[in-house]
């Protein structure tokens, strides 16, 4: 660890020290001039990026033009410090890991505009996230390290904040495309996307903005029927595997065609009362809904009829999961004014959503039997934020705010007598649901301690209530106490302008995650075995304590250099840990750390080509963990040690091509790394993929472009199977 240390320390002072731009030497061509990026995250205020406290990634509306970018989240997996977790366009549950801060359960906050968080109340997972538009996207900011200073719970990680579209003048957008998979049920099959909007400044003062879009398609087989007991003799088509740890296993089929599609609402409002006087109206609405297909046996007898069962394997064993749907709808109103000196910034957002799951019994057959399904009717979040920026005498500038936050969180299970049929729905199984509430005031002083040097000091304290508890499962209601506990976490931050191309950054600072209501209030018994799983009142916040230093250099003309080095100690992680041999039980008991680096290099020569690298480094561990200390000196899950990305973007005339390599290492999902082995169903496996798209400019207003994803058709898992090469044709018309 001293030798990672000192080599990293090396890495990140050396550069800045020795390279071109710091003032010790100069030849780059001053010619050009390139406005700075301003940047709203890291501070809840406008800010140069290279001013702004931390490590701050962006995503224009370039880099998702410049891509074939799907969903929002696929345009943030080339950035350094950022683990994108997405399997294929069907991955509905796809997840953003920050720094080594292991996803589930929300430890990285997501918000839209700034104000909307797109967390789910129950599980705290993403939602509604999947079906959002790129299109609309006008940027995204990706602020790294302890943000819940600013943001309270879930900014662990940090904060992605996806800030959509507000055209200052008319544009209209249409888009269609096609593609599939290069072979058939390797990747999505039939996919179609389209995307339509239209935005306006109709006046001085009234601003307007809609867009609708979705995808659809025929999937590919990602999920198999593997199995521990081999066919018996007369039975072909089975093959030899293994499972995630190396134990032998048996290949006999697939739960079929994953399809999938989804849509997605986009409804945008602003009004000018002055040019320091707005009101901002934004609502969305999200749809995906996923099906398999028919499974296939690779099963055969010996007169070549495909056989569906064996011994104690039974036909339902090909279609586990089925048919999942959901339904997401954001709303917000955003008030910005200035009194004085004062500028005040009033929000309010509301989330729902409503999902459902249909789960076969095990004597269902793929059309009809008795089954069950998992029901979310009532799933809420409702947000209140009240912000104040000023002046204080000549050096100090104050932002002062509140917040609130209401969470209502409800899962249903029902007996169905034809598992296929939502109309079939029957006598209650199991409900566990709950709610949850936060206050919470932070204050932050920005101080310009001289020309070069500014420092933030921060703090925010949020109270939290979780009230209304209840299980019931096996005919028995359980009612909870309501609980409450506060959090206070600090932060402070360090700006260093060493020279106009040098600047030093460092932060230190706490975050936190309070539990969600399912890891609260939630009960099941696993079928056959008694094994009962079960959430608990009485736990209390994740916290982490962070730190990270680091450099931003420009070194010449078009070329800019970032290094930083991170820290981060995690404690009262959240853990299933037995209590009896038949109970398991949510309890603070884990303690861990993930220590690393993350380097990035740009170079634009112009306007004709662009070119960047970056490399992160991450390296974790758990160091205990009660419930299960055979898991003490593992790697945390789902944390990959080494990423790194490289790409380029050319453009000649109407030509233009960007073309990207992106590598993860393995990860883990088991909390003893015991799943090492790879290339097998259930793995998360290492991979090197390229893809690349090409654009042609048919005539001014329209444009023709072509992708190609997963070029050299990489084989790998990540649980399910990955999707190999696919190809995309599109046609875009802009006015």
């Amino acid at each position: 660890m001293k030798k990672l240390l000192q080599t990293i320390w090396a890495i990140i002072v050396i550069p800045a020290l020795l390279l071109p731009g710091t003032g010790i030497a100069e030849t780059a061509d001053q010619s050009t001039i390139q406005l700075p990026d301003i940047v709203v995250t890291a501070t809840k205020t406008e800010k140069e990026l290279s001013k702004a406290p931390g490590s701050i990634s962006l995503v224009t509306e370039d880099d998702i033009e410049n891509r074939n970018i799907r969903t929002i989240d696929e345009s943030l997996n080339t950035l350094p410090g950022v683990f994108s977790f997405q399997r294929s366009i069907m991955d509905y549950g796809g997840q953003i890991t920050l720094r080594g801060i292991p996803y589930g359960s929300g430890k990285t906050l997501i918000l839209m505009d700034g104000v909307t968080p797109l967390a789910h109340p129950t599980f705290g997972s993403i939602m509604g996230f999947k079906p959002l538009a790129p299109e609309s996207v006008q940027k995204v900011e990706v602020v790294k390290g302890p943000f819940s200073s600013l943001y309270g719970g879930q900014a662990m990680g940090g904060v992605v904040n996806i800030i959509s579209k507000m055209p200052k003048k008319r544009e209209i957008i249409a888009k269609t495309g096609y593609g599939t998979s290069w072979d058939s049920g390797n990747a999505a099959d039939g996919l179609f996307k389209y995307y339509t909007s239209y935005g306006d400044k109709l006046s001085d003062k009234l601003s307007t903005f809609i867009s609708i879009g979705g995808k659809d398609t025929d999937g590919y087989p990602w999920m198999y029927n593997i199995q521990r007991t081999a066919p018996p003799a007369g039975i072909s088509g089975w093959s030899n595997t293994k499972d995630q740890k190396g134990s032998s296993r048996y290949l006999i089929g697939d739960m079929g065609d994953a399809e999938y599609w989804d849509y997605n609402l986009n409804l945008k409002a602003q009004y000018e009362f002055s040019e320091s006087s707005k009101l901002s109206l934004s609502f969305f609405r999200t749809r995906y809904e996923l099906h398999y297909g028919n499974p296939n046996t690779y099963l055969r007898d010996a007169s070549g009829n495909p056989v569906w069962s064996y011994g104690s394997v039974s036909s339902s064993s090909f279609f586990t999961y089925q048919d999942t749907n959901q339904e997401s709808n954001f709303s917000n109103i955003v008030y910005e004014t200035n009194i004085s000196d004062v500028k005040a910034k009033l929000s309010a957002s509301y989330v729902d959503t409503t999902s459902n799951m249909a789960v076969p019994g095990t004597a269902s057959t793929i059309s009809d039997g008795a089954g069950s399904e998992w029901d979310h009717p009532l799933e809420k979040q409702y947000d209140l934020d009240a912000q104040f920026t000023f002046p204080f005498f000549n050096k100090n500038l104050l932002t002062f705010g509140l917040h609130h936050q209401y969470n209502v969180g409800q899962v249903v299970e029902y007996n169905r007598t034809n598992w296929r049929s939502m109309l079939t729905r029957t006598s209650l199984i199991s409900e566990k649901k709950g709610k949850s509430r936060s206050y919470a005031l932070f204050l932050q002083d920005e101080i310009a301690i001289s020309d070069n040097l500014t420092a933030y000091l921060g703090f925010r304290e949020d109270w939290w209530e979780t009230f209304d508890g209840y299980i019931y499962e096996a005919g028995s209601p359980t009612n909870y106490d309501s609980k409450e506990f506060s959090s206070f976490n600090p932060k402070a931050s360090l700006v260093y302008n060493f020279s106009e191309k040098t600047s030093f950054k460092a932060s230190a600072g706490k975050s936190f995650r309070a539990p969600t209501i399912l890891e609260l209030y939630s009960k099941w018994t696993t079928p056959g075995t008694g094994v009962v799983y079960a959430g608990n009142p009485a736990l209390t916040p994740e916290t982490v304590k962070s730190w990270d230093l680091g450099v931003q250099q420009r070194l010449w003309k078009g070329a800019n250099f970032n290094a930083t080095y991170f820290e981060n100690y995690m404690d009262d992680l959240i853990y299933r840990s037995m209590t009896t041999s038949t109970l398991y039980e949510n309890k603070n008991v884990g303690k861990a750390e993930s220590k690393g680096i993350e380097l990035e290099i740009k170079q634009n020569f112009d306007n004709w080509l662009s070119l960047f690298a970056n490399y992160t480094y991450t390296e974790s561990e758990i160091t205990e963990n009660s419930a299960n200390p055979s898991t003490v000196g593992k790697n945390l899950t789902m944390v990959p040690e080494n990423m790194f990305n490289i790409g380029a973007t050319l453009t000649q005339g109407p030509f233009s091509g960007t073309i990207i390599g992106r590598y993860v290492d393995k990860s883990y999902k088991n909390d003893d790394n015991s799943d090492f082995y790879e290339g097998v169903y259930g793995s998360y496996d290492s991979y090197f993929v390229t893809d690349a798209k090409i654009s042609y400019d048919i005539f001014k207003h329209a444009t023709l472009s072509f992708s190609v994803d997963n070029i050299f058709d990489k084989e790998y898992f990540s649980y399910e199977k990955a999707s190999g090469r696919s190809w995309f044709a599109e046609v875009t018309v802009k006015f």
